[in-house]
């Protein structure tokens, strides 16, 4: 039984971050497989090196939640350490890491196969771009269904376009749809064999990616492509194809095309975005901070979510939405040396897979995590725990994966 729910909490991954009340089916099928499945592993033997391997990624939020927390408690602090509420977040993670365990144990046992992981994940992947065309149609054509969601649509950060809503598909908001379309991209060319759906289903993410306007999503597109295109592309052709790429971004840049325009001012206007003002002021305040201990190992766990308790901020925010701020704030500059050491070693498992197709992918993977982390703080996701699984396992068991 235990089986099923796993699966179905990561066919329902992109859920996860969804418009209230859609999410709650993926958070159930995650919290009752996660919780069983901690149950359940008590009972077979481990493998050391998934273990390790997650320790090594919960390192900095175990040591927030077990030493800086308690600690911090008894400190004299500008913060009100009582409005703070950890549960879900503990629940988020112990389910998360058990899922994760789960899923590696059914694909030892041969009660399924990596493969199967990737399609489920890729169907998760689906869902979230079949909302992102639903919504695209009832704003850009006369389909008769209009989507009903209210997700942050609108078009902000510039006075030069004319543009109309941004597409976000169930997500809620435009930043949190562009790592699943990345991801669709990258495994629809791994897993789509048939060349016209496979060429169908590339120009539809990458239309659906123009349409969310999200400079995020822009950028992150583009790095993974140059990626790409290095990997594929003759040596010998680059010589032809970076001024052709050069040439297209300087007519994107300077050609009427208000899509564009707006990713200019975004760019160009950051240090004026509400994002950029939480990120100074998180940093202002934890380096303002004359407390030894605090700048070693943070403000405690998730006590961004109480940062609006002190006078220095006059607005309610519970994360930066930048993984790398959110670390430092809550688990200082000991946890986030810990988290640049996980992300360099994941790096490192990365460039030693022999196989090459499998190595692009996890790079592409990878990359698109990397970046998404400037730009989303959901480390507590099983969207991010698979990915970082995915990555381990081809690591560690190319030799036997089938695509």
């Amino acid at each position: 039984m235990n089986k099923y729910i796993v699966l179905l909490a990561l066919a329902t991954c992109s859920l996860g971050v969804s418009v209230s009340g859609i999410n709650t089916i993926h958070f159930g099928f995650l919290i009752i497989g996660g919780l069983l499945g901690a149950i359940l592993e008590f009972l077979r033997p481990k493998d050391k090196k998934l273990i390790n391997f997650l320790l090594l990624y919960l390192s900095p939020f175990l040591l927030s939640l077990l030493v800086s927390l308690p600690v911090n408690l008894f400190l004299k602090s500008k913060f009100h350490y009582f409005e703070l509420d950890i549960i879900g977040r503990v629940v988020m993670l112990i389910a998360s890491t058990f899922t994760i365990i789960s899923i590696h144990t059914l694909i030892l046992n041969n009660k399924v196969s990596f493969r199967t992981i990737l399609k489920i994940y890729y169907f998760s992947c689906i869902i979230m771009v079949l909302s992102a065309l639903w919504q695209a149609l009832d704003y850009h054509t006369s389909f008769p269904i209009s989507f009903p969601f209210e997700t942050r649509t609108n078009v902000h950060g510039s006075n030069n376009v004319s543009l109309d809503k941004r597409i976000t598909g169930l997500a809620q908001e435009p930043s949190y749809l562009a790592p699943f379309l990345n991801e669709f991209l990258i495994f629809t060319v791994l897993l789509v064999k048939n060349k016209i759906v496979r060429w169908g289903a590339i120009i539809l993410g990458v239309i659906l990616l123009f349409f969310t306007f999200s400079p995020s999503s822009y950028t992150s597109f583009l790095i993974l492509l140059a990626i790409f295109i290095f990997y594929k592309v003759n040596k010998i052709y680059l010589v032809f194809i970076i001024p052709i790429i050069f040439l297209i971004i300087s007519f994107l840049t300077f050609g009427n095309i208000e899509a564009f325009t707006y990713y200019n001012d975004r760019i160009s206007g950051v240090g004026d975005s509400g994002r950029f003002k939480i990120i100074v002021d998180a940093l202002n305040l934890f380096f303002n901070d004359t407390n030894f201990f605090r700048l070693l190992f943070g403000n405690g766990f998730k006590t961004f979510q109480i940062i609006s308790t002190s006078t220095e901020i006059a607005y309610y925010r519970i994360t930066s939405n930048n993984l790398f701020i959110d670390v430092l704030f809550e688990c200082g500059i000991m946890g986030l040396s810990l988290l640049i050491y996980f992300f360099l070693y994941l790096f490192k498992l990365v460039i030693k897979i022999k196989d090459r197709n499998l190595q692009l992918v996890s790079i592409l993977l990878f990359v698109n995590l990397l970046l998404a982390s400037f730009y989303r703080a959901d480390f507590t996701t099983l969207k991010f725990f698979i990915i970082i699984y995915m990555i381990f396992y081809i690591t560690n068991y190319y030799k036997t994966i089938k695509i």
